[in-house]
């Protein structure tokens, strides 16, 4: 399980070696969990961790690592997902523009509450829908 050098002073972790006892530590964080940690730890990066790299091994197991899980959309169907037309739909609406043209529908929409429109509420309620329901497709529900 490890690799000692020519003098025996040092010993080192190869990365399958780091894998599997993080797994059995640790078995219910994923595979992009560990591959976090081991690029933390090497820190020289020269495909093992030294005693040193090791020994902050402890602290970074006790930091809170956030996973980002794929959404609805990329489980159920990730060929669409994936899909061209539907990469081009995700990046318009997280691109900037997105927001600022949202905002002034915002603003065109509280100036036509302010003036007694009732009739074109049902269209700034639909383009709202639309919103909402493109923000989710990109950004994800779950």
């Amino acid at each position: 399980m490890m690799k000692s050098d020519v003098f025996g002073k040092r010993s080192d972790y190869s990365r399958g070696v780091s894998n599997q006892l993080l797994k059995k530590a640790k078995p219910s964080k994923s595979d992009q969990y560990f591959k976090i940690l081991w690029l933390v730890l090497d820190v020289d990066n020269n495909g093992y961790i030294d005693r040193d790299e090791f020994h902050n091994l402890p602290d970074l197991m006790n930091i809170k690592i956030t996973e980002v899980k794929p959404n609805l959309f990329q489980r159920f169907i990730p060929n669409v997902y994936r899909g061209k037309y539907s990469k081009l739909v995700i990046q318009s609406v997280k691109h900037k523009y997105f927001r600022f043209a949202f905002d002034a529908i915002i603003l065109i929409n509280a100036i036509v509450i302010l003036s007694d429109l009732d009739y074109i509420e049902w269209g700034f309620l639909a383009i709202f829908t639309l919103e909402i329901l493109l923000k989710i497709y990109a950004f994800g529900f779950l």
